[in-house]
């Protein structure tokens, strides 16, 4: 059995956990949208504390979160394939509160941050529940650093910060 390219679109998009419970012509309108850029080894998609212009999705191989501590950084987690990345920024209107760099070659499907407005507008019941995730993951996120020691370290693996 083979896929077609909207079969895959909506796979894609049905696997983030903001959007899982979205219609399949939902998921066409938004993918739609979407473009594959190439990022070499060592690119600097988003660098912390800037708004991202755009949201992204890994399509392969991994990506490094990272936040600056003092002369260095510290390795927050990595994204791993099918992980969107940006939306935090872009929905709740704030800096992004890590660096994301590429670790290997990947492609990356960027959407523009006014596209994903458009497609909030056009479907503007979707934002509620999406808020209701990302609420869930920022407080998620509190709670998990607010029980963070020095020597747990490994509990940062699935933290997810404003990105």
């Amino acid at each position: 059995m083979s896929l077609s390219v909207n079969d895959i679109l909506i796979r894609m998009i049905k696997s983030i956990d903001i959007f899982n419970w979205i219609s399949d012509q939902e998921c066409i309108d938004l993918a739609k949208d979407f473009v594959l850029q190439y990022h070499p080894r060592w690119t600097l998609i988003i660098k912390e504390w800037t708004k991202p212009a755009k949201l992204y999705i890994l399509k392969n191989w991994k990506l490094e979160a990272k936040k600056a501590n003092w002369l260095s950084s510290i390795k927050l987690w990595e994204i791993l394939p099918w992980q969107i990345f940006g939306e935090m920024s872009y929905l709740k209107d704030a800096n992004a509160m890590a660096s994301i760099s590429v670790m290997e070659d990947s492609d990356v499907w960027e959407l523009p941050s006014s596209d994903f407005g458009v497609f909030l507008k056009k479907y503007p019941y979707i934002m509620d529940k999406v808020m209701e995730t990302i609420n869930q993951r920022e407080q998620q996120n509190i709670d998990k650093l607010a029980n963070l020691n020095n020597d747990q370290s490994d509990d940062l693996d699935d933290l997810r910060i404003i990105i």
